[in-house]
């Protein structure tokens, strides 16, 4: 969250670029922020009473309070991983614009920059489709090893 609020006031478009790249971005930066403090908020609370019981010895109202929560703890990855992405498109977005800045303030040598510029979004997107790949990977390991009960109850 805090690298998406400093990408937010550290990210200026120039007028000529569309209004969609800076529009998406305000957006993707929003949703970012919001979710990630969504998030933290969430389980920092779930964390707090889920101790506090246990810390008084009430095992069962840590229980109870475990299985009344669940459905929050799903909202709170959801949240989590819409944080993730919007971050990554955020910066993909500061990326660009940082690209076609450069490209614009050397006009002698905007052939260069393009194609070099090209060069780092096409590796960005690579390690990026690397990346979700992996995190996939991981989440369906964790569906089918650890939710898999949860998993068939609510998907059956």
């Amino acid at each position: 969250m805090n690298a998406a609020l400093r990408l937010w006031t550290s990210t200026k478009f120039s007028k000529e670029q569309s209004s969609f790249v800076s529009n998406s971005f305000t957006i993707s930066t929003t949703v970012c922020v919001i979710a990630g403090a969504f998030t933290a908020i969430l389980f920092q609370l779930l964390v707090i009473y889920s101790k506090s019981a246990l810390g008084m010895s009430n095992d069962a109202g840590y229980a109870s309070f475990k299985m009344a929560t669940a459905i929050y703890r799903k909202w709170g990855f959801r949240c989590f991983l819409t944080e993730l992405m919007t971050f990554v498109y955020s910066f993909m977005i500061s990326l660009y614009n940082t690209l076609w800045n450069d490209a614009e303030a050397h006009p002698d040598n905007v052939d260069m920059s393009r194609r070099v510029g090209t060069y780092i979004m096409a590796g960005s997107i690579l390690l990026i489709l690397l990346g979700s790949y992996h995190i996939n990977s991981i989440l369906n390991l964790a569906t089918k090893l650890i939710f898999i009960d949860e998993y068939k109850d609510n998907f059956a």
